[in-house]
């Protein structure tokens, strides 16, 4: 539980905040702790099964009971054991003690709302018989100030003292395991106290307090107080300041700051921190008033935002030894120089934003001394000697837009310009051999990278996010991660690619550009498309395709031929989510299916033919036939825009029927729902629909309809009479000899 910070802090016995419990001198003493830790928990357990078995009991009938302080209570006998109290019918005294005792009987529970809206409770105490407590069993109780809960009770509900608001002074349960911030939905609370069982604060948990008083029972075998603060036993770690202090001295024996120790103390100015510090945890000061901080000598790690938004923070010392510092470990402060000892060894991404810092040229204020594994360029570039030369880690400077990586640098470690806001423009040296995972996710504004012969290995998600434009493969360049080259636009589906131009060495054995997309060699012959341009609208996927990169088409805006074969093996998330109707896709088979040696799929040019191609193109089916084929089924039964003001822009009733003719007459893969919804199309419109066929003079659309049996012997003649009145007399003889020919029926129409 909690987070290793590197440090021997193997005499804290208690999670405080991020660190773990391991009091273990010897095997002895280990033993002894995991005896006591089992008992712990196995009381714990005992008393969570008794709560629930009163929940779970057999009532008896209502009574009434007189304690010995007059008051009145209505209760009931549980599996007749043990006592509910359900309602304090009167109030004798305003400082009420429950009856521990009903009819010999143990008092175990309290009912919902018990001693709700008793105007004159001053404060209440409740024995530690009880281990269940309703709901809002104390709400609107205008005058209490005052509340102790038993120690067998193993939780806090704020809602027991709802619209309280004069309560000032409370007990917690005394088997509550970790103290939480709802303790403080009662903003009056002046003077809390901690019980034996509590062995954990949460986080931040006192920045919504303002108590004056705290204490811990003396028995109490993991926490501690000094009346301000919260320790481990021992006071070796820090849990939280429970105070609103203007400034503080932490304990001469504690050596870890826990995670939120402070967090939120709005009044704090000043602490004073022992030597033998030796961490300070997550959030540790943040968002409090110091004004300065003086690193203690055996402080090694800052943690992540442990002084964020300390307005009045413009003094920081550190010391020589300290090794981490987590990221915005001092963003939003006051701060305008940072210099960091030679110890240093790793440096959040980024620790000083939102301050009057500066890290490039001739007059930074952010600095590392001599001597470092890391050392800051003029450019604000964050560089690291590693045993196979340098690194770049990170560029510190947030205002650059230029970055020219200095030669001697052999990688781009991963995330190393991250969201990196201002970027415009980077130049590798041709040391650089590779770019790490994420090193330029998210540059927005990046749009030119000069890559150098040298480089061999561009990671995943390298250029994310970007806009970058063109691209040039070197020679010696062997791979490029997943989603490396996805940009801001196509990874957010609202526009093409902005990567438009990408050329590779003739050299090059492992990249090549065919019919507009940047294919990798992915061994024995087999090939991904990693990257499609969107400028060549006819695209041919070579047969050496197996393997569609996520992303590769998104976005795509002028592609409208697709031709491809079944050997495709794997489609990648989104690979084929364009943006535009592709006008024909079609897919050769290696082996012919239900008697097709190839699909001709060409989705209507309407917006539901779109939105059916998109959902087809990026279901979990993929380029499956059935899948492609039961969308496009979709979108030929649906005619009209989804827009109603585009009504007119919707398919044609003469080219939704062919459409529908041509499926019912090689109905591969036609699902039954999908059958029965153009079948529907073709019985409710027929005359509409001979009347458009005869206005294209499409005779053999008037065959497929009576070969289907749309037209039989018992609608033709209507039929021939609804094209006969559009004076089609071309139409309406050929009507008339498919019903002698089918039907048997010759007869003279005197109207022709």
């Amino acid at each position: 539980m909690g987070v290793s910070l590197g440090v021997d802090l193997s005499d804290l016995d208690v999670c405080f905040g991020g660190f773990s419990p391991t009091l273990m001198g010897d095997e002895i003493q280990a033993l002894a702790k995991a005896e006591e830790s089992e008992e712990r928990l196995r009381k714990r357990r005992a008393v969570l099964e008794r709560a629930a078995a009163v929940e779970a009991a057999r009532a008896s009938e209502m009574r009434e009971y007189a304690d010995s302080q007059g008051n009145v209570w209505n209760y009931v006998v549980l599996d007749g054991t043990e006592v509910r109290l359900e309602r304090c019918i009167k109030l004798a005294n305003a400082n009420l003690k429950v009856p521990a005792i009903v009819e010999e009987k143990p008092v175990a529970a309290l009912a919902d709302d018990v001693c709700a809206n008793l105007a004159n409770l001053h404060s209440v105490e409740l024995p530690d018989s009880i281990v269940s407590i309703g709901y809002c069993a104390f709400r609107n109780c205008a005058e209490l100030r005052c509340a102790v809960l038993p120690t067998d009770v193993t939780e806090y509900d704020s809602g027991w003292f709802r619209n309280c608001q004069r309560l000032e002074d409370l007990t917690l349960p005394g088997r509550l395991d970790r103290l939480n911030p709802n303790v403080f939905d009662n903003a009056n609370i002046k003077r809390l106290h901690i019980g034996v069982g509590t062995r954990e604060i949460y986080p931040g948990t006192f920045g919504k307090g303002n108590l004056s008083e705290i204490d811990i029972d003396t028995q109490n075998p993991y926490l501690e107080t000094d009346g301000i603060a919260i320790y481990t036993k021992n006071r070796l770690g820090l849990v939280a300041v429970a105070l609103k202090v203007q400034s503080y001295e932490v304990d001469a024996n504690c050596v870890a700051i826990g995670r939120k120790a402070m967090n939120g103390m709005s009044e704090l100015r000043s602490v004073h921190l022992p030597e033998g510090i030796s961490a300070i945890g997550e959030h540790a000061f943040a968002h409090t008033q110091l004004r300065e901080f003086v690193a203690p000598n055996a402080l090694r790690e800052i943690l992540e935002r442990a002084f964020f938004d300390c307005p009045e923070l413009y003094e920081v010392r550190l010391n020589d030894g300290l090794q981490h510092i987590g990221e915005h470990a001092f963003t939003r402060t006051a701060i305008r120089e940072l210099q960091l000892p030679a110890s240093i060894d790793h440096i959040g991404h980024p620790i000083t934003d939102g301050t009057h810092i500066t890290y490039a040229g001739e007059h930074a204020s952010f600095g590392i001394k001599a001597g470092a594994k890391l050392k800051i360029d003029k450019q604000g570039a964050l560089l690291r000697e590693c045993a196979d030369g340098l690194h770049l880690e990170w560029l510190i400077d947030p205002d650059a837009h230029y970055l020219k990586v200095p030669e001697g640098v052999v990688c781009i470690d991963e995330r190393a310009l991250l969201n990196h806001k201002c970027i415009e423009e980077v130049e590798l040296a041709s040391s650089v051999r590779e770019i790490g995972s994420a090193a330029f996710k998210g540059c927005a504004k990046l749009q030119r990278v000069v890559l150098h012969e040298g480089l061999q290995r561009i990671g995943s998600d390298a250029f994310l996010d970007t806009a970058i434009e063109s691209l040039y493969i070197p020679e010696t360049l062997e791979s490029i991660g997943t989603m490396a080259l996805v940009t801001q636009s196509a990874h957010s589906g609202r526009a093409a690619t902005s990567l438009r131009k990408v050329s590779v060495s003739a050299k090059n054995p492992h990249f090549r550009i065919e019919s507009g997309m940047l294919l990798t060699v992915l061994g024995d012959g087999k090939w991904q498309v990693v990257h499609y341009m969107d400028e060549q609208p006819n695209v041919a996927i070579p047969h050496c395709v197996v393997e569609i990169a996520p992303y590769a088409f998104s976005g795509a805006s002028n592609l409208c031929e697709l031709r491809m074969d079944s050997s495709l093996v794997d489609i990648g998330i989104r690979a084929f989510a364009v943006n535009c109707l592709v006008r024909l896709l079609h897919i050769d088979m290696a082996e012919a299916l239900e008697g097709h040696s190839s699909f001709e799929i060409r989705f209507p040019d309407t917006d539901r033919g779109q939105h059916q191609q998109f959902v087809a193109f990026t279901s979990v089916g993929g380029f499956s036939i059935p899948t492609l084929l039961e969308h496009y089924d979709n979108a030929i039964a649906n005619t009209s825009n989804f827009d109603a003001v585009q009504s007119g822009y919707g398919l044609s009733l003469y080219e939704q029927a062919t459409r529908i003719l041509e499926r019912l007459r090689d109905p591969v893969f036609l699902t039954d729902v999908n059958r029965q919804m153009l079948e529907r199309i073709l019985r409710q419109h027929l005359f509409d629909i001979c009347i458009a066929v005869a206005k294209h003079d499409d005779r053999a659309a008037i065959d497929a309809l009576v070969d289907l049996g749309y037209l039989n012997a018992s609608n033709i003649s209507a039929a021939i009479d609804k094209v006969g009145a559009v004076q089609d007399a071309a139409m309406t003889g050929y009507m008339l000899e498919v019903r002698r020919c089918r039907f048997g029926r010759a007869e003279l129409d005197f109207d022709l």
